[in-house]
Formats: C-alpha cells, sequence, structure tokens
C-alpha cells in the first residue's frame, strides 16, 4: 500500500473511533453515592448558591412513587442495566439525561443495539456528576386551585454543582413551575404517601443545624403539603442514612421495613422502626400495615426495599442471594396484581444501601387522571347503603366519559364485583352509594374513571387485586372473656378450680356455648353455665373444674372453645393447663412456711424453712411421678433455716428438668411445696 495512503488511512481511523473512546472513558465517570474525602473539604459549597423562591399558593399535596407517571429519569453514564432500560420502554416513556447531541446519538444507537424501544426514549441535555438520580432528582408536588403538576428543588446535600441543577433542568424541560425550598436533603432520604405524609431519617435534622424541627416541618409543609412528617431514626447506623436503603411506602397506609435475625445488632433499631409504624396514624385514618422483608445484609447483598415502583410494575434489586425468591415472594403477598420484576445487577455492584431505586427516578404524569378519595376502612358506622365520594379531576383538561365513573364493589361471599355509576354532585365532585343488606357484611371496592385523553385510572391505583375493604359494626354481639388462659394444678383424686367471666360488650344479646377439645386424656375438665345468652352490657361467670381422679401424675392440656353469635369473632379458644401431682395425703399448704427463691429455678434453688419449736426436721424432694430425690434431716429448728438444692439427687446426679414437690416433715405436721427446674 502507498505509504501516503497508509498515513491518510491510519488518520482517518484516528479520527473515526475518537468518539467511542470517549464514550468508552465517560462509562466510567461517575462520582460515588458517599462523599469523597475532597468533597468533605467543599461540604460549606452546599446551599451557598441555592435560590430560594417562595412556596406555592393554594393546596399543595406530594406526589408518591406510587401514583400513575409518566416516565422515568435516567442518566448517561448508565448506573442500571441495559435490560432494565429496555424492560422499563415496553410500557413507559424513559428520559436519559445526556451532555449533548452528541452523546445522545452514542445513546440511542446503544439503544437500538439492546432491544430498547427507542419510540419511548426522549433525551434532556445536562452536565453531570454521577447516575445518582434518586438524590438530586426533582420533588414532584400537586398545587394550585388548576391542579398543576409542579417541581420542588433543594440544596442537594452533596458539593456537585451540576447534579444540583437538574430539578432545574427537568422543570424547565416539562415546562412546569419550579420551586425552591432551603432546605438541604436528598431523594433517597425522602419517602411520600401522595396525600399529606412522608418520611425520612434523622439526617435532615442533622444536615439542617440552623433550622429546629418544626421549621423543618414547616418548610416541608409550605413547599410540599407534608402535615405529618416523619422522622426516624436509622436502624442501619451505616453511613448513607437514607431511608430508601431499609423502607418503602407500598400505597397510603401501606409500608414495607427490612429486617434483620435476632442476633444482628440493628435488630431492635429495626423492630423498634417497624413498631412506630404500626402505632403511627396514616393519612387513611388508620394504623399502617406494616409489611417486612429479609434484608440481613452481607455478601451478596440484600438491598430488597431499594426497588422501583412505575405505575402496575414492581422492579426488585437481586444479587444471587438466598433471600432472592423470599423477596420476590414478600412484594407479592404485599402488593397483589402489581407485577413484579427481579432485576439482577449485571456488573452494576447492588449494595445493602444502593441499588434500583438510588439510580432511577419515576417523573409525574402532568396529565394525569386524579382520583382524589379517602376511602372507608375496617369498621364503620351501620346504614343501608355507604356513600363514596370522590373528586376526579383529569388534569388534561379532556372531558370525563360520564359512563366510566363507577364504583365496583363486591359482598361478602360474593365472586364478582358489581358495579354502579358515579353523579357529579358539584364541581370535581362524583359519588355513588354501595347497598349493604346486612350490617355485618364485609365489602370490598374501587373507584374508576377514564377520560378522553385516553387516561383510564382506578382508586385504589391497582383496583380489584387490592381494593379498600369495610365492614359494618352494625347492631350486634360482642364477646370478650377476662382470662387469655387457664391453668390448674392438684394432686391425684383431687381437683382444682379456676374462674372465667364472659362479658358481652355489643348491642344485642350474646348467645355462647363451649367445647371442649382434649390434647390426651380426656374427661377431666368440666364448665358451669356452658352456655347461655349474655345481654349487652352484662356479663357471665363460668366455673372451671379439673377434676384428677384416675389420673397418673403428669401434665395435661385441653382447649375451651367458646363459641357465640359474634360475627367478628365467632370462636373463642382458651387453653387449658392441668399439672397433676403424686398423692402425699397432705392438705396443708406451704406458702406461709417454705419459700424458694427463685421459683422457677435453673442452677440453684434457695429453699427458705420457717418453722417455730424445736422439733427435728426432714425435707425430701420428690418428683411428680413419686420418686424419691433428695433428702436433708434437720435437729435444730429454732428460727429460719436456709438450705441450698443445686438441682441434683442424692447420688449428685444432675435431675432432668420439670415439676418436683419439697415436703417439710416436722413431728405430725407436714407441708408441701411445688417448685419448678428448667
Amino acid at each position: 500500500m502507498d505509504k501516503f495512503l497508509r498515513v491518510v488511512l491510519t488518520g482517518f481511523l484516528v479520527i473515526l473511533f475518537i468518539p467511542i473512546y470517549a464514550q468508552n472513558d465517560r462509562q466510567q465517570e461517575s462520582l460515588p453515592h458517599h462523599m469523597t474525602e475532597e468533597e468533605k473539604e467543599r461540604a460549606d459549597e452546599i446551599g451557598r448558591d441555592f435560590f430560594e423562591t417562595e412556596p406555592p399558593e393554594g393546596e399543595v399535596r406530594p406526589i408518591a412513587e406510587f401514583e400513575p407517571m409518566e416516565s422515568v429519569l435516567i442518566r448517561y453514564p448508565f448506573g442500571i442495566p441495559m435490560d432494565l432500560i429496555a424492560t422499563m420502554s415496553e410500557e413507559i416513556l424513559v428520559t436519559t439525561i445526556v451532555e449533548d447531541e452528541g452523546e445522545e446519538d452514542y445513546v440511542m444507537t446503544q439503544y437500538e443495539n439492546n432491544g430498547v424501544n427507542t419510540d419511548s426514549v426522549t433525551f434532556i441535555y445536562a452536565p453531570t456528576d454521577s447516575y445518582w438520580t434518586r438524590d438530586y432528582g426533582p420533588f414532584y408536588i400537586e398545587h394550585g386551585d388548576d391542579n398543576q403538576i409542579g417541581i420542588v428543588n433543594f440544596p442537594y446535600n452533596r458539593p456537585r454543582p451540576n447534579d444540583n441543577d437538574i430539578p432545574i433542568v427537568v422543570a424547565d424541560s416539562l415546562d412546569v413551575e419550579l420551586f425552591g425550598m432551603d432546605l438541604v436533603h436528598t431523594g433517597g432520604n425522602y419517602m411520600a404517601d401522595g396525600v399529606n405524609s412522608a418520611s425520612s431519617t434523622t439526617l435532615v435534622i442533622e444536615e439542617n443545624p440552623e433550622y429546629t424541627v418544626d421549621e423543618i416541618n414547616g418548610l416541608m409543609n409550605d413547599y410540599m403539603g407534608v402535615e405529618t412528617y416523619h422522622l426516624n431514626e436509622d436502624p442501619l447506623g451505616e453511613y448513607i442514612e437514607h431511608i430508601d436503603c431499609w423502607a418503602k411506602f407500598l400505597s397510603t397506609n401501606k409500608i414495607l421495613i427490612g429486617e434483620v435475625p435476632e442476633d444482628d445488632p440493628r435488630y431492635e433499631d429495626f423492630e423498634a422502626v417497624a413498631d412506630y409504624y404500626e402505632n403511627a396514624t396514616s393519612a387513611w385514618g388508620t394504623n399502617y400495615e406494616v409489611h417486612r422483608i429479609f434484608t440481613p445484609g452481607g455478601s451478596p447483598a440484600t438491598p430488597y426495599t431499594n426497588s422501583l415502583i412505575l405505575n402496575d410494575r414492581v422492579f426488585v434489586p437481586l444479587t444471587g442471594s438466598e433471600w432472592d425468591d423470599e423477596a420476590i415472594e414478600t412484594y407479592e403477598e404485599a402488593m397483589p396484581g402489581y407485577e413484579i420484576i427481579g432485576i439482577e445487577d449485571q456488573g452494576y455492584n447492588w449494595e445493602d444501601t444502593d441499588a434500583l431505586h438510588c439510580r432511577t427516578h419515576e417523573m409525574a404524569d402532568r396529565n394525569v387522571l386524579k382520583i382524589k378519595h379517602n376511602p372507608l376502612l375496617g369498621e364503620v358506622e351501620d346504614a343501608e347503603e355507604q356513600v363514596i365520594e370522590a373528586e376526579i379531576i383529569p388534569f388534561s383538561g379532556e372531558e370525563l366519559y360520564a359512563d366510566s365513573l363507577k364504583v365496583y364493589y363486591k359482598l361478602e361471599d360474593e365472586e364478582n364485583y358489581s358495579s354502579t355509576l358515579m353523579e357529579n354532585t358539584g364541581g370535581d365532585t362524583y359519588e355513588a352509594a354501595i347497598p349493604v343488606p346486612n350490617p355485618t357484611t364485609e365489602v370490598a371496592y374501587y373507584i374508576h374513571a377514564a377520560d378522553e385523553s385516553g387516561r383510564s385510572e382506578n382508586h385504589p391505583y391497582i383496583g380489584a387485586p387490592d381494593p379498600h375493604e369495610f365492614q359494618e359494626a352494625g347492631s350486634v354481639a360482642e364477646i370478650e372473656t377476662n382470662v387469655e388462659q387457664l391453668s390448674g394444678a392438684c394432686q391425684q383424686d383431687e381437683t382444682a378450680e379456676d374462674q372465667m367471666i364472659i362479658y358481652n360488650n355489643g348491642s344485642e344479646d350474646l348467645s355462647y356455648n363451649t367445647v371442649v377439645n382434649y390434647d390426651d386424656e380426656d374427661g377431666w375438665l368440666s364448665v358451669t353455665s356452658g352456655s347461655g345468652i349474655i345481654p349487652p352490657g352484662d356479663s357471665a361467670v363460668m366455673d372451671v373444674t379439673m377434676d384428677a381422679s384416675g389420673m397418673a401424675p403428669g401434665n395435661y392440656t385441653a382447649d375451651l372453645v367458646i363459641n357465640s353469635n359474634d360475627p367478628f369473632n365467632e370462636q373463642v379458644v382458651i387453653p387449658v393447663t392441668f399439672d397433676v401431682t403424686i398423692n402425699t395425703n397432705i392438705t396443708k399448704t406451704a406458702e406461709d412456711k417454705i419459700k424458694f427463691i427463685p421459683n422457677p429455678f435453673n442452677e440453684n434453688l434457695k429453699m427458705i424453712i420457717d418453722i417455730s419449736g424445736e422439733k427435728a426436721f426432714t425435707i425430701d424432694i420428690i418428683s411428680i411421678r413419686g420418686q424419691e430425690i433428695r433428702e436433708w434431716n434437720e435437729n435444730e429448728t429454732q428460727g429460719r433455716k436456709y438450705i441450698n438444692w443445686n438441682g441434683t439427687n442424692q447420688s449428685g446426679q444432675e435431675v432432668p428438668d420439670g415439676i418436683y414437690l419439697i415436703k417439710v416433715q416436722s413431728g405430725k405436721e407436714t407441708w408441701v411445696r411445688k417448685v419448678q427446674k428448667f
């Protein structure tokens, strides 16, 4: 080949491949999730040039991840697998942040070569420092009397000026109003319920020392519409302190919280935060429905709460851990009707504190068909029909299909849903009535609407697979007992007695009857007033007798079953235990003569014998089978006597755990007490 031609060709190839090499280098460009040492030295730059605005006017509402979305925001170079991008593009728009048109062309080629639906991709031009779009991406709100979607900007808690500007760029790209809330924050440490509540860790307090907690709450209320702001201690105890590392709102009253083994030092902290939400009131007026997902951590990681909800699909990060399948099952149980999709990291290194949720960000539907409804849940007042009211607002401005505005409902034991049409009662408000023929009937329902923009929505979002449910309190009987279990003990051929009270706390007569189910030998348990009718507000006393006639020494169990007409508690089961000991032919109790420390005991029992007089006495330890275990003979009894038993027999061998009798005999008097070794 001609030398000149070779030089020209070589130069041409160098020029041709420069963009490819440049792109390959760009693929490695991303600052880490945590702050680098260099960034820590520049931490004072956070929020320095932040532009604060007035808060939105009118009503403000935080938009939740589980609400209808029009797109998902990611960034190139990617932090997620291409397979995930292709899967998301099947049903939703994928918005990719790239630097410029040249980078868009390169990314589009990658999309075309990897099965991404290129009809469902769009691009935003902006420089970025990292791919943590969750952390620096916008907070979405609904605001104003004219029902607009807006974006709230905040000082990103990293000195990364390019990332920090992304909410501004996105607001401009979508042509929505931007509000500046001067509160240092990060998206990984924020989740909203879609009504008026949100949650974060106490990191938001630590990163805003110039504000009191009340002032932080005030800012979140003014800009985000958050009236109840849950600020929880981070149970992970790790550097990032983002709530999406261990918790996730699945709906307004449903939350997923991680769970670790009991021997994990973080166990009590995880249980404390789970208990907090179990006792907290959701925006719908009920306690949160708490679902637990096992996230023991370690290697491989188990970052299962760091998932992404996109409309009716949930993407869950998987790592090859033995707990992956269980994680998928947990989501399926907690979110019936959703498609649960596991996503392997494919070299993108999911970690316990960083996975799929951190590297993606849902984008609110600007033309959403919004159904605002405070559902009937749990027990409600009795009525011939229950009125369902909702605001139905097409943000697109398109007309509603009047014949689509329905309440679908299903009464107890019915397989199929019926429907009733909703009628306009003024403005955007619609209502319909569900007939409830029986006051004890359980009712499941959801609201449906469609508009001329082509949107069709339900409330709750998933509709029939996971509907709202309620039941009427009505005029019914309500049973309650004063005990949850019964127990008795006596010697052979004797009887033990106990007592139980049944209350009727309802507004109708309570009819009841009892049945005894024995676990072993039968016939030893009997009750008086075993059936009857108790008027509202009244009670019945049930005498319980346990008869050891003809029974061998041992422990016996049974269930005392109380059947009633309480529709919410038709059967109450009271476990009964009966301890039969050998017949010593002794009737004297010994509580005032023999004291034990402790009882039950494990390794050593201190016996305190208090017998007046100077008569000699003996101490015998007897098994409940009548076997002589140990004996002491004492000749001087003036005052108290202290004797230790180390749980061994006369030969020094340890005796099995169980019930033992301590018999003290002095002259013609004998006392017996029972002790338990464990």
